[in-house]
């Protein structure tokens, strides 16, 4: 037995309020009477101990809570639903908010489709095994990259860059392999080492106004 037969007549549905005072499984107090119920379909809000809520009393002794009318402000409130939720508006924007922190948590795939997707953030951490990004073209303004990696490996067809001052310091080996290379310097060139060796199969050639050897 669900609902007490003494509160419901044959071919009429009662509606009432009542107190949670289980949840797991539900169980409603109604004055002096406790009967266990069921979450109606369209109560979307998980009732939790303490609520009041509105119950409709069905012929078959079924108990339905149909909807959570007051709750106690610093309880968490749950919406929860078996099978797929879509949450959706055919026209205008769907948002969500939160004053202390959004989550979205799964064990499977987050996936957003979007014309344009805008992320600002005061700061930003991703953490992630493995990161894929497919496009056609990548714009970034940023006042500061900072980039810590163990490996990091790039295959392009041509890779273009324009910066005011470049600083490199490699502690080992720098290797540069490339069908030619030209260096061009408006004002002067240095290259200092403790050995240098500049070895050609077929010609070395040097031209300047004044050359100083030794």
């Amino acid at each position: 037995m669900v609902a007490p037969a003494s509160i419901l007549h044959e071919e009429q549905v009662i509606q009432e309020t009542a107190r949670v005072v289980a949840d797991k499984p539900l169980l409603l107090r109604a004055g002096s009477v406790e009967y266990r119920a069921e979450r109606a379909a369209s109560c979307l809000l998980c009732p939790a101990v303490g609520d009041e809520v509105l119950v409709a009393l069905l012929p078959d002794r079924r108990a339905f809570v149909l909807a959570v009318l007051t709750r106690d402000a610093a309880k968490r409130s749950e919406v929860r639903v078996d099978g797929d939720l879509l949450i959706a508006s055919n026209s205008g924007r769907v948002s969500v908010s939160g004053p202390e922190g959004v989550a979205v948590v799964t064990p499977g795939d987050v996936e957003m489709v979007a014309g344009k997707i805008t992320l600002r953030s005061a700061a930003t951490a991703l953490a992630s095994e493995a990161i894929t990004v497919v496009g056609k073209a990548v714009v970034m303004e940023l006042d500061r990259v900072k980039l810590g990696a163990r490996t990091l490996d790039s295959v392009l067809e041509r890779f273009t860059q324009k910066v005011k001052r470049a600083i490199r310091t490699v502690e080992e080996t720098d290797h540069l392999r490339a069908e030619r290379i030209d260096y061009a310097a408006e004002k002067s060139l240095a290259v200092s080492a403790e050995n240098a060796v500049v070895t050609a199969r077929e010609l070395v050639k040097m031209d300047g106004g004044q050359i100083h050897l030794g």
